[in-house]
């Protein structure tokens, strides 16, 4: 059991939901009822009674909470006073990243870092996947959480953090809206929305396109994932979309999987092969850890 695990039960306990908990974590739903799950493995015990609506502690999962929340309190003590530390280094650390992680909050990577290095200014910048390996390389910035690249670049250190499949995306009313799976193939008449070019999701959907034996009619392009999908539901085109954003909150639109073959994009963490900084550095190891317990925890 990890602090991590006490944190996610006592959101719980707090919330008596399993949803409204990890919106607060700002984590995947499922991943925190992993989580319990395995907890509840490893105590031998029930820590929670489930129903239809909410989750109500046992009398095992109230003896927990009375251990667990003076705990916590005192850990974040100790991370607030060594992060307010004197030796900490002042410097500003620029990171360009997708928004739409598997498993993984992009607002709680950056929480972490906030409360363990006060003293570092965060720049956030939201660009295509082409652009943020570019200024990486030309040391515009410090580090990039981008799908891979085609191809090899040079003077990177990119490491692989998770696999996201691609789902598409349909209006309630396409022809489509009812099926489970559609392949590529089954497209070549269809008007895409898509992030704009240089994005990883246009150059998988021409890439796949091509494979099978049409050029994608591109009509609409965009900044955000979150307008494709307004546009979608519209019953202006459909869409290419990573799963993990996909089956998040929004505009109702009809979610299928794609294959065969399958469509998916690795997810990797870019920094330079020198002169990395120490608040990269530190972000880095954040970024790998916390994918580590999504998707490598015995529960996954």
């Amino acid at each position: 059991m990890e602090t991590r695990d006490l944190q996610y039960f006592v959101a719980v306990a707090e919330e008596a939901n399993f949803t409204r908990a990890a919106e607060r974590l700002l984590v995947a739903q499922p991943h925190v009822s992993q989580r319990i799950r395995e907890m509840e493995r490893v105590l031998g015990r029930s820590l929670f009674e489930r129903t239809s609506r909410r989750v109500n502690l046992t009398a095992a999962g109230q003896r927990l909470l009375m251990l667990a929340r003076p705990l916590l309190e005192q850990l974040d003590s100790i991370e607030g006073q060594m992060g307010s530390s004197t030796e900490e280094v002042t410097e500003d650390l620029t990171v360009a990243a997708i928004k739409s992680l598997p498993g993984v909050q992009l607002s709680a990577l950056i929480h972490t870092f906030r409360r363990r290095h006060p003293g570092v200014r965060f720049i956030l910048r939201e660009l295509t996947t082409t652009t943020m390996l570019d200024e990486l390389a030309a040391g515009a910035i410090d580090l990039a959480i981008a799908q891979a690249p085609e191809g090899n670049r040079s003077g990177l250190i990119i490491d692989d953090l998770a696999r996201d499949d691609f789902v598409l995306i349909v209006p309630l009313e396409h022809r489509l809206a009812h099926q489970h799976t559609v392949s590529m193939s089954e497209l070549g008449a269809e008007v895409f929305i898509t992030l704009d070019r240089g994005s990883g999701t246009q150059r998988t959907l021409r890439t796949a396109a091509k494979k099978a034996g049409f050029i994608p009619r591109v009509m609409i392009e965009v900044l955000q994932l979150d307008t494709v999908r307004e546009l979608v539901a519209a019953g202006l085109g459909v869409a290419l979309m990573p799963r993990s954003k996909a089956e998040t909150a929004g505009p109702a639109v009809s979610v299928l999987d794609m294959g065969p073959p399958k469509l998916a994009r690795r997810i990797v963490i870019a920094t330079p092969e020198v002169g990395s900084s120490p608040g990269a550095l530190a972000f880095r190891e954040i970024i790998l850890d916390a994918f580590m317990r999504a998707h490598n925890s015995p529960a996954s």
